[in-house]
């Protein structure tokens, strides 16, 4: 499914990248400025997202993975890499722990493609890989303000969160993810309650919450890839 926001950065003015998620909305300094001083948003939607369920879920990537996973419970993330057998990088992930399952952040690797590895070494496992990177919205708030700024979109506090732990607000999760060195949180959103997000990010855009610019795009960045 096309990523529903589409049409909203495309009514703002975004340069879209692949018609799929804004490279920007104005300038890179205007761009650094607001997460200097305030916060930015950035789409991720192009990034992989993954789900791992069964029983057998830790304790197979666990196997495959640089770091130890077994310990994760509820709430809990790590980052660890995948590696081939020459011990080269394949992708850079972000495991996050939830109730059921766990959902993996692939990064700038294809869901799909690290889909396809994982399924190679589940033999008898109990272990069910699915790529749910189209069925969701990833948004990123970044910057000096972004604990408060998330959390008056949720009305939920987040500023004792720590460091790549998460919040489930129903469907939604929210993560403390820091992208720029100024603090930051991700939200993982489905994709028939991302519109009521984003509207309601432009009403608290609108209301003034600290921000100088009545300019709506100076509110976005790009994250950009290293």
């Amino acid at each position: 499914m096309p990523n529903p926001l589409v049409m909203h950065h495309e009514n703002m003015g975004a340069r879209l990248e692949e018609g799929r998620i804004p490279l920007s909305y104005t300038n890179p300094v205007e761009e650094y400025w607001a997460i200097r001083n305030h916060s930015g948003m950035a789409d991720l939607s192009h990034l992989g997202l993954l789900q791992v369920t069964g029983k057998d879920r830790l304790s197979f990537l666990n196997g495959l993975l640089t770091n130890e996973i077994l310990k994760m419970n509820q709430g809990t993330s790590i980052r660890s890499a995948l590696l081939n057998t020459k011990a080269r990088v394949l992708a850079d992930l972000f495991l996050y722990a939830r109730e059921d399952d766990l959902l993996i952040d692939t990064g700038d690797v294809p869901g799909a493609s690290v889909k396809e590895i994982l399924d190679r070494f589940i033999i008898t496992e109990d272990v069910q890989v699915k790529d749910i990177t189209s069925e969701f919205v990833h948004l990123t708030l970044q910057g000096q303000q972004a604990a408060e700024n998330v959390g008056a979109l949720f009305g939920v506090t987040f500023a004792n969160m720590k460091p790549l732990h998460h919040k489930m607000l129903g469907p939604t999760m929210v993560l403390n993810r820091d992208r720029t060195g100024q603090t930051g949180y991700d939200m993982i959103i489905p994709n028939d309650e991302a519109e009521g997000v984003w509207q309601s990010l432009l009403l608290w855009r609108f209301s003034g919450l600290k921000q100088d610019s009545q300019d709506t795009g100076s509110m976005w960045m790009r994250i950009p890839s290293f």
